[in-house]
């Protein structure tokens, strides 16, 4: 089943189960960890929605178990950086705010795995 751009139900999920965020895969998913973990201590469970490169900066959105969104920025180039503009949103505010139905698609898996992961 295509849901947008010839891209599967199949392939999105398998495109998701890859953005779970594991500290110990690289270097930079070990500081977007550690950003994360300077917002908050919740969560055992990290699915990245997000993870758009500017200019001077990486802004990330990471769904945080089942109960939250994190978005913040993080400066490149700098290992030490703290997260900057940082925003919490519980799932409901987020999914009302997505109007893409590619991203709500990738919202939508994200949600079920990080939920299955967790065993609910």
């Amino acid at each position: 089943m295509e849901i947008i751009d010839g891209i599967t139900e199949q392939e999105l999920r398998q495109d998701m189960a890859n953005s779970r965020l594991r500290p110990d895969a690289s270097a930079r998913s070990s500081r977007v960890y550690r950003a994360l973990r300077q917002i908050t201590d919740e969560g055992s469970v990290f699915y990245v929605l997000e993870d758009t490169p500017d200019q001077y900066e990486d802004v990330l959105g990471i769904l945080v178990d089942d109960k939250m969104i994190v978005d913040f920025e993080l400066t490149r180039g700098d290992p030490d950086a703290l997260p900057m503009d940082v925003n919490r949103h519980s799932v409901e505010e987020y999914r009302e705010t997505i109007t893409d139905d590619f991203m709500k698609a990738r919202f939508r898996i994200a949600l079920e795995l990080a939920r299955r992961d967790l065993g609910r």
